[in-house]
């Protein structure tokens, strides 16, 4: 992690040439570092989130939570940003199984996510990792956002109140057994498995790796965990940290292949808590 971001912003106009004419584009805008280095192009009607006011949006939820920053995060060469809070205020355990609690924030300068606040998750025993993004908490990048990121603050408690949701989910899965049934239907369904492929034999031979690696990774953590669904749901998520490669690998899983398989595993196995 970085103790600050790298860069800042710059907006410039979108030039193009027309007979030798140089010409400015009245619909874009490119997104650039203050080197020059361009990170995006996007509409006029686009207003990022400079980082300056993302950092000071971050040392305000620091004094709100009370949590320690733990640094920042690029990614795509810039194109977003992240900063992660850690809660010290309290020690937090599953099944007898201690985790690290984070709060994420992030942002980027491509349109791809606003700004947004998301929770994320550290098995201390593995280092395995889960996050979730809040989608209440998300705040797109329009004229009226700053506006609208400092009425964000007043909803932190909508963010506590999810995260506190989602732990007391976990410490259910301790209490759901699981059945060699329950086991398959969940491995296929996150790893989008055709029960007809299945069947017949059809299943490629880069899935079939991969399928054995997160077999391995599942019952690894039955064996310390015990043959509940949060050993199931730990094993995938110990496959998503450890082998599952990634062009977008982030703390916590947040973003990509790793997080799509996360989700999945996430809210299949929370159908089998009453």
């Amino acid at each position: 992690m970085l103790e600050k971001l790298s860069f800042e912003i710059q907006e410039t106009p979108v030039l193009y040439s027309v007979d030798g004419k140089i010409l400015t584009s009245g619909t874009h805008k490119v997104i650039t570092k203050e080197t020059g280095e361009p990170i995006s192009v996007m509409k006029n009607s686009y207003n990022p989130m400079y980082n300056k006011d993302f950092t000071s949006t971050v040392e305000r939820m620091q004094e709100i939570s009370g949590f320690k920053l733990m640094g920042y995060s690029e990614f795509s060469n810039g194109q977003i940003v992240m900063a992660h809070l850690e809660n010290n205020l309290k020690d937090f355990s599953i099944g007898g199984n201690k985790i690290n609690d984070y709060l994420i924030l992030g942002s980027s300068f491509d349109g791809r996510y606003p700004f947004f606040i998301g929770t994320s998750t550290l098995l201390i025993r593995c280092q395995n990792q889960f996050s979730r993004i809040n989608q209440v908490e998300r705040v797109k990048h329009t004229k009226s956002s700053p506006k609208r990121r400092e009425e964000l603050m007043h909803g932190l408690e909508v963010y506590f109140s999810d995260r506190n949701k989602m732990y007391k989910n976990f410490e259910k899965l301790t209490n759901v057994k699981i059945t060699p049934e329950i086991h398959q239907l969940v491995v296929d369904y996150v790893m989008s498995v055709n029960k007809t492929d299945r069947l017949e034999g059809k299943i490629s031979t880069r899935k079939l790796n991969q399928l054995e690696m997160l077999e391995l990774c599942i019952n690894g953590e039955i064996k310390d965990l015990g043959e509940n669904m949060w050993a199931l749901f730990n094993g995938v998520t110990k496959y998503t940290t450890h082998e599952l490669k990634s062009k977008e690998n982030s703390f916590g899983n947040l973003f990509g292949t790793a997080n799509y398989i996360n989700q999945r595993a996430f809210n299949t196995v929370l159908e089998y808590v009453s």
